[in-house]
């Protein structure tokens, strides 16, 4: 028995971030805008979408019971695909060009992977044999365990460092060392950081939040009322 595929609209989509949302059409058992991610695409090439482009879509569930799209496809199978944007004309790249923060981003990666900066940030002496640390604890493994009974109820996995957590239109992803990143359907990115203690009480720092709005991303207030900046693990 082949599955049930539904059409929908591209509401918008990160190339950047690997996802976005869809708006299903009429006769889908999903009301609201639908999660995709760019691992589910059946495209040929490099995996993307665009705004207002038409694909098709079986339903699926994560972890978290959440609806998300998943083989997508043209309307009636094959590729997807629509309607590109002309490239755009552009004068000689220079250090402010094509990249912004991603690659400065990518930059202080590379800095930090390597040890530091450019002076005597790849030495650090040699390491001794056996002598590799063990790896710190997960930061879930604090929480009390009626927090962590409710997670499991939820089916939600603690086996990694990281755990998806949704919140009304929203997919908040608590990762290790403290990261945490937000896709909202109302087309609304952001990243910072988080703070979690026994009782599951999460509370953000976001650094960096953008939405679509226009035919382009904008940068929002980071403090606005837009974004998440706390709740509690065991609740919602």
């Amino acid at each position: 028995m082949s599955e049930q595929k539904y059409q929908g609209t591209v509401k918008w989509f990160s190339n950047r971030k690997g996802y976005g949302f869809i708006t299903p059409d009429d006769g889908c058992p999903i009301t609201e805008d639908i999660f995709v991610h760019q691992s589910v695409l059946h495209s040929e090439g490099y995996r993307t979408l665009s705004e207002s482009w038409i694909v098709e879509f079986s339903v699926g569930h994560d972890d978290d019971g959440k609806a998300k799209a998943e083989n997508v496809t043209a309307p009636g199978g094959g590729y997807v695909t629509g309607p590109r944007r002309p490239p755009r004309r552009t004068p000689k790249k220079d250090a402010h060009d094509d990249g912004g923060d991603e690659a400065a981003e990518g930059k202080e990666g590379e800095e930090k992977a390597s040890g530091g900066g450019r002076k005597g940030g790849r030495h650090r002496g040699p390491r001794q044999r056996g002598e590799r640390a063990p790896p710190p604890p997960h930061w879930h493994n604090v929480l009390k365990d009626d927090v962590k009974n409710t997670l499991e109820d939820k089916g939600m996995r603690t086996s990694t460092g990281t755990i998806d957590v949704s919140r009304g239109t929203a997919r908040i992803k608590l990762g290790t060392r403290g990261y945490s990143s937000m896709a909202d359907s109302r087309a609304i990115l952001a990243e910072g950081s988080f703070e979690c203690d026994a009782d599951g009480n999460v509370t953000f720092g976001w650094k960096r939040a953008m939405k679509f709005d226009g035919g382009d991303w904008k940068k929002i207030d980071e403090k606005g009322d837009e974004l998440p900046h706390a709740f509690n693990l065991g609740e919602g």
